[in-house]
């Protein structure tokens, strides 16, 4: 398609736009995505030219819609229309501040409001799921809202502020000149804002604008994979019931996962963000990408979706059904992990799941990354293991957990998260044979279609869990953990404290049959800690306490803590394997008995792992 074929070509500037139509965001358009640097372009180019008495050219609009139509949907443009939208609100608010309220009245209802039938101020611009931030906060003041109302969680509004914060600075730019002088200033700016000019387009054909917001971005961020995907699902759809259900959805989804992206693992990764990690996820599942697919190029991740749905012969919005559930489900196994919350888990198993929620948020968050491709499969093993326990009645939360067991061990035992830890495994050919095992059991237990399949595949990756713990059984593989006390961002050492944990836990569990899960447990030394015992931080000097006792704990010797901290523990029954040990300790048997109790924790931890993933 040439550029403007079937469209209506209009040479107009930004204050005619703004008074003549009001203008809606489509569900296709992508979010507001322009950052502070855009921010800042646009208002250097306005000042600019304001200071040169120029005219701004600020590209080309599109619209679905004619030039008549009381309302148009933006096809191409939106970053930059609420940009400037953004810029003339904070304008009116400076003229509001020196006093000239006649000019801010004028920026408000000739520019940013239109009035309706009933004589009440509408807003101009339109938009999703910013349209109550857009409505109370930034046009209409309302008295009952304040700023703090919004935002939170919604990517989109924080846009919102930051360009605010930027155009508010910008403003204040002129003054410390007299009054006079700075209001002509503001008003010049005013003037260089609603006469720059722009070509819009027009038209009414809706597949024509789809396609061409697929093809045209004129002006600012390019679009992504995921835009493109979206748009394309809403303009080959085959019902409007279906379109309306997945917009809803995507912008649930796109929205929680706003909460993930300070947090989330994947910023080491060229996925380019959550959302679209999730989406390569999703689409291996359902064989529509193969398995080895790297998102490395622009447009890989869509040229590999439409190839696939220009093809396929079933029906389209079933199709599309299931990809946007499963993408929903796979957001939530995210945020399960991250936040996990003990209340949703309430039988001992599903607390052990908690638990395990617990240890995979830091494992799979490290910044030590080991093999990357190894960890994308973990991850995704885990997400189809929520994803079949949340749609099917024949996976079961054992099977899940069992299947978090075997993440946390291929973390631990192959070190897949940390180069500098003990950890690492220096054969190359055990990972090749492990990754490739993984790949097979993957695509199996995304096949499973009933409960039968689904334990063989389980029963699978136990069996190569099981080969590689008996393989590196005498590997001294979990003698040189040790604790090292969390300090700044330091993840090595954030990893080994909870390494130390984990192994406790399991130990812990094995011998008593009591589970420890609580956040308020942390590792405690047993012979007090001292720089001139290096020792005293190995893996058998260490247990668990809760936060309060073990704060309380302190420094003292052995025989203090028995008596005045482990009794008041709530779990003093699984101290008693502890107490024995270190009971009438003396100076020269420390290194000595920790040592023993090292190799004790290491052959339990063993036979723990053994018991789990034996056939």
């Amino acid at each position: 398609m040439s550029l403007g074929q079937g469209f209506e070509p209009v040479k107009t500037t930004i204050g005619q736009m703004l008074i003549s139509r009001k203008y809606q965001i489509p569900d296709f358009q992508r979010e507001f995505t322009w950052g502070k640097s855009d921010f800042q372009t646009l208002a250097e180019d306005i000042l600019q030219n304001e200071k040169k008495s120029a005219t701004l050219f600020l590209g080309t609009f599109m619209f679905i819609g004619l030039q008549g139509d009381d309302v148009v949907k933006i096809t191409d443009g939106q970053q930059r229309l609420t940009s400037i939208f953004i810029f003339l609100a904070c304008l009116r608010d400076r003229l509001y501040e020196i006093g000239k309220d006649n000019y801010g009245d004028s920026i408000q209802e000739r520019f940013l409001c239109q009035r309706d039938n009933e004589n009440a101020l509408q807003a101009t611009l339109e938009t999703n799921a910013t349209y109550e931030y857009v409505d109370y906060i930034l046009v209409n003041k309302n008295p009952y809202y304040d700023d703090e109302n919004f935002g939170e969680n919604n990517d989109e509004i924080q846009k919102f502020k930051i360009a605010q914060e930027v155009f508010k600075r910008v403003l204040e730019h002129n003054s410390d000149q007299n009054d006079e002088e700075y209001f002509k200033w503001l008003l010049s700016v005013r003037e260089t804002i609603t006469k720059a000019f722009a070509i819009n387009l027009f038209s009414a054909d809706k597949k024509e604008a789809y396609l061409a917001f697929e093809s045209l971005n004129s002006k600012g961020q390019p679009l992504s994979d995921l835009d493109l995907i979206k748009n394309r699902i809403i303009y080959t759809a085959e019902t409007q019931n279906f379109i309306a259900k997945f917009v809803d959805m995507w912008k649930k989804v796109r929205e929680k996962n706003a909460d993930l992206k300070q947090k989330i693992f994947v910023e080491y990764q060229p996925h380019g963000s959550i959302d679209q990690w999730l989406m390569i996820s999703v689409l291996k599942s359902n064989n529509i990408l193969d398995d080895d697919f790297l998102y490395l190029e622009n447009y890989q991740l869509y040229k590999s979706f439409k190839n696939y749905f220009t093809n396929t012969s079933e029906g389209i919005d079933s199709t599309y059904l299931k990809i946007i559930n499963q993408f929903k489900v796979y957001s939530e196994a995210l945020h399960e992990i991250y936040f996990p919350n003990i209340n949703n888990w309430h039988s001992q198993t599903g607390k052990r799941i908690y638990r395990d929620f617990g240890f995979l948020s830091l494992l799979l968050n490290s910044d030590y990354i080991n093999d990357v491709s190894l960890l994308d499969m973990l991850t995704e093993l885990f997400m189809v293991a929520y994803h079949k326990n949340k749609t099917t009645h024949y996976f079961t939360s054992t099977l899940l957990l069992e299947i978090t067991d075997f993440i946390l061990g291929s973390c631990i035992l192959f070190g897949v998260v940390s180069q500098v830890s003990q950890l690492i495994i220096g054969q190359r050919r055990k990972q090749v044979f492990f990754r490739q095992s993984l790949k097979n059991i993957l695509h199996e237990l995304n096949l499973a279609s009933s409960k039968a399949e689904s334990y063989a595949s389980v029963s699978n990756l136990k069996a190569l869990m099981f080969l590689f713990y008996r393989a590196n059984k005498n590997n001294n593989l979990y003698t040189n953990i040790h604790f090292t006390k969390k300090t700044g961002n330091d993840k090595i050492k954030i990893y080994e404290n909870i390494t130390t944990k984990y192994i406790l836990e399991c130990v812990f569990l094995f011998e008593n049959n009591v589970s420890l899960v609580d956040p308020g447990m942390s590792v405690e030394h047993i012979v007090p800690e001292s720089t001139q015992k290096q020792y005293t931080n190995n893996l058998g000097n260490l247990t668990l306490l809760e936060d309060s006792i073990n704060s309380g704990a302190a420094d003292t010797p052995v025989s203090d803590k028995i008596e005045k901290n482990y009794s008041q523990s709530r779990n003093k029954d699984v101290l008693q394997s502890v107490i024995p040990h270190f009971q009438n300790i003396i100076r020269q048997e420390e290194k000595i008995k920790i040592d023993e109790r090292t190799r004790f924790l290491e052959s339990k931890f063993f036979e723990y792992s053994e018991n789990l993933f034996k056939i």
